[in-house]
């Protein structure tokens, strides 16, 4: 074992040495945000052993209905086959690699490449190849090793995740016991789905792990967004004030879990509604739900799947890395079935102004990140803080941990998470 090794957890990992957790202290080296090496061991052992966010269900909605989208680095294909089963292949052709696809999405019952047309089907089997008599005898004989890479595939309430690994365990037991609040965000909707629409999308000069920490971060906002909270203020909010409940820290609740799922809770319904469609809609949740459960549905919650995207507000998230210092974001709208039109009207003219591309937050956040990557440079800067908290941290039977409004709970979820995939990979790579 090399000299730089130690052992965290039971497994030797040369990753162990840059999460250290104290009873009263967890601190992160900075390596993990600029390091190449790091960088890339990521993209192998997280995005190529995890399951990988990569669609919603209501893009692929109709037999041939396909999108693109990546798990970490890798180009991949989302489609609806014939028979309605969703796959995921990769998007590159098995005779040269050619990208098959680089439209966003789209609706179609076959894929040619481009290069020399080859041709497959929306099940990714082969269908045709130009001038079959050049190849060797036999060459053809069995299309099916031919055909596009496959995927494993699995759903859980309309959102779709990859996974590189054959061998992975289940998507539930992946999720687990994050599954009853995903519950509660597709519950938003009466009907118990939603719909997504094309994303505002963005990049930034930063690392992938930046975004991914402060979408569940309560402790940036007063200093970060004190300018967008003025500009709302004084002109873009006074027709919701009916309804707008002031921020309660005392009631509002960071969690973290297993595998680095993680989640920021505050108390009140999103309140982007008018005062007579916020008594519509919550009569609406009452009805299809119950009072008690509809109650726990309007809770605002950014519940983070680990690694890449978090449920928050009326939008996912979703965080795909580039390279170790440049990360693009898609923010997708979400659409509630079962409501009137007016109340997805509310829901999406809030996104616009706060979380779009142009948006008063996401721009705010977006110079952060730069100033981040900017700032890990420096070399004296041997370890990040994320103590915050840490000494009043609940850690429940279940193993859920429970922070206050501004602590790092969330934070330290995610690099346990990180270090626990990294860890693993390491030694099976071993």
């Amino acid at each position: 074992m090399a000299a730089s090794e130690t052992k965290a957890n039971g497994v030797h990992s040369r990753f162990a040495a840059m999460v250290e957790e104290m009873p009263e202290s967890f601190r992160v080296d900075p390596r993990i945000y600029d390091d190449p090496s790091v960088f890339a061991a990521e993209m192998q052992q997280i995005f190529g052993r995890n399951w990988v966010y990569v669609g919603h269900e209501s893009e692929v909605r109709e037999p041939g209905d396909y999108r693109t989208s990546t798990i970490g680095l890798q180009p991949v294909i989302v489609s609806r086959g014939a028979d309605r089963r969703v796959r995921v292949f990769l998007n590159a052709c098995r005779h040269r690699g050619h990208a098959l696809c680089r439209e966003a999405g789209g609706r179609s019952s076959s894929f040619t490449c481009r290069y020399h047309g080859w041709v497959y089907g929306n099940d990714g089997a082969l269908i045709t190849i130009p001038e079959p008599e050049a190849y060797p005898p036999g060459f053809l004989q069995e299309t099916r090793r031919l055909g596009l890479l496959q995927t494993r595939v699995a759903t859980y309430r309309g959102l779709i995740f990859a996974n590189l690994r054959q061998d992975a365990e289940s998507l539930e037991d992946y999720l687990g016991a994050l599954k009853p609040y995903i519950d509660l965000w597709a519950d938003l909707s009466p009907a118990g789905t939603v719909r997504v629409s094309n994303p505002h999308s963005y990049t930034y000069r930063g690392n992938w792990k930046f975004q991914v920490e402060n979408g569940v971060d309560m402790y940036h906002p007063p200093f970060v967004h004190q300018s967008a909270f003025a500009t709302f203020r004084r002109i873009g909010l006074q027709r919701y004030q009916s309804n707008r409940q002031p921020l309660d820290l005392d009631a509002t609740l960071t969690f973290g879990f297993d595998r680095g799922h993680c989640i920021l809770q505050r108390p009140g319904l999103y309140s982007v509604y008018t005062q007579e469609q916020y008594e519509r809609y919550c009569e609406a949740l009452a009805a299809r739900h119950g009072r008690e459960r509809a109650h726990d549905i309007a809770i605002i919650r950014h519940i983070h799947i680990f690694p890449n995207v978090c449920l928050m507000d009326a939008n996912i998230r979703v965080i795909q890395p580039v390279a170790v210092d440049r990360t693009n974001v898609l923010s997708y709208f979400t659409a509630l079935d079962g409501v009137e039109d007016d109340i997805n009207e509310a829901r999406l003219d809030d996104v616009q102004r706060r979380l779009g591309t142009v948006g008063l937050v996401g721009s705010d956040d977006v110079e952060i990140f730069a100033g981040n990557q900017t700032g890990i440079r420096s070399t004296a800067l041997d370890r990040i803080i994320l103590d915050r908290g840490i000494h009043r941290e609940i850690v429940h039977a279940s193993g859920m941990r429970e922070g206050g409004a501004t602590d790092e709970t969330p934070q330290r979820a995610i690099y346990r998470g990180w270090l626990q995939a990294m860890a693993q990979g390491d030694a099976r790579a071993a």
